[in-house]
């Protein structure tokens, strides 16, 4: 049988040629130190399937590591059928007995990688689930005294910089290092707290940072008391491939559509300088942290290589420059091909990059402690980044269809249809006033960035006036079940709250009204994006319409019909994803299976999701020539001339503003966008 053998320490070490899984899967019974990164560990990932994660899984795994993931499995596993790889599923935060479980019933491991500790009870959690049972003491008597020993070799913590935006850091200009911060005092916490609830983003930093910074302490706690094998990996923004959660990804979109990229850093997201106000400098000059996403992955693995010699130690991990936002921006539109000088800044609308600024960050220790580990430069790690995202489709919809849980379809019920695909043309809504008529005239178009006062936390704003002021009304909506339709009557706040998150595609809510936003004080707010190109709708004032929907609602397919002489109509996403299927006014309503001269037809279009392109088998007929389609995401506003067939698809729980609009203003017309005028004349000998 295996007998464990004691290092000088005293702590069991693993006998020669003899690897933490080669030992039988036994309930944990000791403290194991994690070996050379030469050698194959067993490596446990909280998380692991998605930007970071995704990156260090599969380094491990092509390095011949045993790996096991430990996540809900919501998203889909990237690594499905590697040998080396096992897959626990648990909610850490939904069943924290569950995951407790499940992490002590896989045993020992070398390494325990976390990208997912949020909260100081959930890493307790996972603590406490790898704790053994208290060693007896020199007499071979058990101790209620003795220190505990643990079933892990090394437990990396992956932090954030936010945990300085909770903690009073130095006032000189001077990079941070991982001791420069300190606690506050009573009396400047009262200020700090004033200071950042200026906005809702630098309130947003505080709260997150200081739960990163109560789940680092509480490993330096068990640290100190029982030599908890710990090190905390404290990261700025992070970019790169597989990037989920799409900042980085904005700014190279707007860049590339030409658009102004916001750059104002309100008070409340800069740290203050010995009590006085921020320097009054432009955002986009503004210098800051960023790390690059390969970085971080062999950051982690020089880690993990390391062992002992890291126990117990924070480090921040990052770039060595320190760039502002207009530096980065011009980085990118060097890889693109692009003038930087052309670049725009609008220093009126909130930058989403840097989340939070309160200076740059010192990575001395990183450098000297995980040698010969060192940050690629931010020039080439710009250009790896941006051409991944624009090297193909899917990699420009990954973060928009990353967090997307798996889903099935009956496809035997269907069949597939073909026709000429066509994109729909798109452009920013600021563009010249001619330019955006052009694009509508000829037919339907995607104005990006349509409701300028809409982005961030000003959504979540509107969400909350939209529910403190009609929140309890009964809104009459319908549950969708393939071609059945049910309708019932909800509060708004329970259709929004509780049922679109139960929606999926074979039973989904959706709402559609032009009342509920009549009855607030905020249709002011929501100017049309067609503003000085076409005439807004002819309402007094002009309506909006209120679109609600779940995973999986959409309408009929139906034709766009005229009313109160309209010329189209515009829909504006604030929140969600919805897919757009277009079909021209020339489409006979014949082949669209519509009956006699209807303007509606009973055909889905997305009767097996927004991927694929298939309708119910009972419909043969279906066989339109010409398909446009288009994907909308937050702040997108699709617009959709008169006379043309239309579908949506919502692809998440999505919000959207709707109206009609009129007919071309005249200071357009005025500007040369008018129709050619016919002269006759005759050429004279």
């Amino acid at each position: 049988r295996f007998k464990p053998q004691r290092s000088p320490s005293g702590l069991p070490s693993i006998p020669a040629g003899l690897r933490a899984s080669d030992v039988p899967r036994l309930p944990p019974r000791l403290f194991w130190p994690a070996p050379p990164v030469a050698e194959a560990m067993r490596v446990f990932v909280l998380g692991g399937t998605q930007f970071m994660g995704r990156l260090t899984v599969e380094v491990l795994l092509d390095a011949g590591h045993e790996v096991v993931l430990f996540n809900r499995g919501r998203t889909a596993n990237p690594f499905e059928g590697r040998s080396n790889l096992s897959h626990v599923k648990c909610d850490r935060m939904g069943d924290r007995d569950g995951f407790r479980a499940a992490l002590r019933k896989c045993g020992i491991c070398d390494v325990l990688i976390d990208f997912v500790g949020f909260q100081e009870a959930y890493v307790q959690d996972t603590i406490e689930a790898l704790t053994l049972d208290a060693g007896p003491d020199e007499r071979g008597v058990k101790s209620v005294s003795s220190r505990r020993r643990f079933a892990i070799g090394h437990y990396i913590f992956v932090s954030t910089d936010s945990v300085y935006w909770a903690q009073q850091v130095p006032v000189s200009d001077s990079r941070i290092g991982e001791d420069d911060a300190q606690d506050f005092s009573q009396s400047d916490f009262e200020r700090h707290m004033e200071h950042c609830q200026k906005t809702a983003l630098g309130e947003y930093q505080l709260r997150y940072g200081g739960n990163k910074l109560g789940c680092e302490r509480l490993l330096e706690e068990a640290w100190q008391a029982d030599g908890f094998p710990y090190t905390v990996l404290r990261l700025p923004d992070v970019y790169g491939p597989f990037d989920n959660l799409g900042g980085f990804w904005e700014l190279v979109a707007a860049i590339e559509a030409r658009r102004p990229i916001p750059a104002q850093l309100a008070e409340g997201r800069i740290r203050t300088l010995e009590g006085r106000p921020p320097p009054a400098e432009l955002g986009d000059r503004r210098r800051f942290s960023w790390a690059f996403a390969e970085d971080v992955r062999d950051a982690i693995v020089a880690c993990a290589g390391k062992g002992e010699m890291v126990h117990g130690v924070t480090m921040n991990v990052a770039h060595e420059e320190a760039i502002s936002l207009r530096e980065t921006c011009e980085m990118i539109a060097e890889v693109m091909g692009l003038n930087p000088a052309t670049l725009r800044f609008d220093s009126s609308r909130d930058a989403a990059l840097p989340s939070t600024d309160y200076g740059t960050l010192d990575v001395a220790r990183a450098l000297r402690l995980l040698r010969p580990w060192r940050p690629t430069t931010m020039r080439r790690a710009v250009a790896r980044s941006v051409k991944w995202f624009l090297s193909c489709r899917e990699h420009r919809r990954y973060h928009r269809l990353v967090h997307r849980e798996p889903r099935t379809y009956d496809e035997s019920v269907a069949r597939r249809f073909v026709c000429s695909l066509h994109e729909v043309p798109s452009c920013w809504v600021g563009a010249p006033g001619p330019e955006r008529a052009a694009l509508i005239r000829s037919g339907p178009a995607v104005l990006n960035d349509a409701l300028q006062t809409f982005t961030g936390t000003a959504v979540l704003d509107f969400m909350q006036r939209l529910m403190d002021q009609v929140g309890q009304d009964d809104v009459a909506c319908e549950l969708q079940r393939g071609s059945d339709v049910d309708p019932q009557t909800w509060p708004l706040r329970h259709l929004a709250g509780h049922l679109l998150p139960q929606s999926d595609h074979a039973a989904a809510y959706r709402l559609e009204d032009a009342q509920v936003l009549a009855q607030t004080d905020m249709l002011a707010d929501l100017e049309s994006p067609l503003a000085k190109v076409r005439a807004d709708d002819a309402g007094h004032p002009p309506r909006r319409v209120l679109r609600l929907g779940g995973a999986g609602a959409r309408p009929s397919l139906r034709r766009h019909v005229p009313v109160d002489n309209s010329s189209g109509f515009w829909d504006c996403a604030l929140l969600g994803r919805r897919r757009w299927r277009l079909f021209p006014p020339d489409t006979p309503a014949a082949v669209l299976c519509a009956p006699g001269c209807a303007n509606e037809s009973p055909v889905d279009c997305f009767a097996c999701g927004p991927e694929s392109y298939m309708v119910h088998m009972k419909h043969t007929g279906f066989a339109p020539a010409t398909c446009w389609e288009c994907e909308q995401t937050m702040g997108d506003a699709v617009v959709v001339p008169a006379g043309w067939w239309y579908q949506t698809y919502d692809d998440d729980r999505t919000l959207s503003i709707s109206a009609s609009y009129g007919a071309q203003l005249p200071s357009i017309l005025e500007c040369g966008m008018q129709e050619p005028e016919v002269i006759e004349f005759e050429i004279v000998d």
